[in-house]
């Protein structure tokens, strides 16, 4: 609270970035997480959530944060992200914000996401330069995914009650303006940025995060794989190739992490979930085929990554029932002589 009030007093760029990754520490922390189980905590939390309203309209409103003359980096952009995503997730899990306090929220967000959006495009910063790159581009798409997703209430509509009983996307309705992309275009330059990045570029965990984020947007309808003018788009054949160019790569096969090599029998859960997940969506829409060797292949590399985790870490029943309903789609849909190695991670799994 002390680092929003501090912005609030003297709002910034640079203490956008710098207040953003405080928040996105503070409301990720494990143990501030426990605070929702105690009444005691209840009003600490409101105000903070106050704080954190305020924080927001200030960075929304000045004058002084993502002006049109100041250049900016793409990490500053993730860090932004990182703080609205948490706020979002927060939100979410506990009811932080109530109805009316999104009549002064949205409004502030849009107008922070319509300054970085010009701001992204001003700057080119929809690029991978350097590896680092990677995670900052997929720390915006998340943000950018869950934005698009999340609902609240209407206070801005024409036709909307006054009194906000209906609900509307967070991120909705930036339009090219003053030769500035929209929000639909600029997810579309982030999303095909990522696909034809090199594979050198990632770790496994972002190769299995990136999937699971298109996958999900692609089955909650946030992602066309058809073209559109109405949301993001992808051309299927275009995902098709990037996906065979990702996941046929080593880093199926060699667990790595930062830069750090794993022994060979390792895999992380999270990891293997994420893949399961976005396999699962992607045979679903069509964008892999089970009557491919390659993309059988693809499904093949996922249940080693089940046997390894299986073997080797405590596994939950989230990554029990994931796995178990991706081997469970594999076995239905492969040749019996190629269904050993999806019954023997499910064998590994149940044990």
């Amino acid at each position: 609270m002390a680092k929003i009030d501090e912005f609030i007093l003297n709002p910034s760029t640079e203490k956008l970035s710098e207040t953003s990754q405080s928040i996105k520490d503070c409301l990720e922390n494990i143990n501030f997480k426990k605070l929702a189980e105690y009444p005691e905590y209840e009003n600490d939390l409101t105000t903070l959530a106050e704080r954190v309203i305020a924080f927001w309209t200030a960075a929304g409103t000045s004058s002084n944060v993502l002006s049109d003359n100041q250049t900016i980096t793409l990490e500053l952009a993730a860090k932004a992200s990182y703080g609205l995503d948490a706020c979002i997730k927060w939100d979410k899990a506990n009811s932080i914000f109530k109805k009316n306090d999104w009549q002064v929220l949205r409004p502030a967000i849009c107008q922070l996401m319509r300054k970085l959006i010009n701001n992204i495009d001003k700057n080119n910063l929809i690029v991978v330069n350097h590896k680092n790159d990677t995670g900052k581009l997929l720390s915006l798409l998340a943000w950018i995914g869950a934005g698009i997703q999340y609902r609240v209430p209407d206070f801005g509509s024409p036709n909307a009650p006054k009194d906000g009983s209906e609900d509307i996307a967070l991120l909705y309705g930036f339009i090219n303006k003053d030769g500035h992309p929209s929000l639909i275009e600029i997810t579309n330059n982030l999303v095909k940025c990522l696909l034809n990045a090199p594979v050198a570029n990632f770790d496994t965990r972002q190769i299995c995060k990136m999937a699971m984020r298109l996958g999900r947007m692609i089955s909650s309808d946030l992602l066309a794989i058809l073209e559109s003018s109405n949301k993001p788009w992808i051309e299927s054949a275009e995902l098709t190739k990037a996906l065979e160019k990702f996941f046929l790569s080593n880093l199926l096969d060699q667990y790595k992490d930062a830069g750090h090599i794993y022994p060979s029998n390792f895999f992380d859960a999270i990891a293997a979930d994420n893949l399961c997940e976005s396999l699962l969506i992607f045979f679903s829409a069509g964008v892999l085929s089970w009557e491919s060797k390659s993309h059988r292949l693809i499904a093949q590399k996922a249940a080693t990554s089940i046997k390894k985790v299986s073997a080797g870490t405590q596994t939950d029943s989230n990554f029990v029932k994931r796995s178990t309903a991706f081997l469970t789609e594999a076995i239905k849909n492969v040749p019996e002589e190629l269904a050993d190695v999806f019954n023997q991670a499910f064998a590994t799994l149940k044990n």
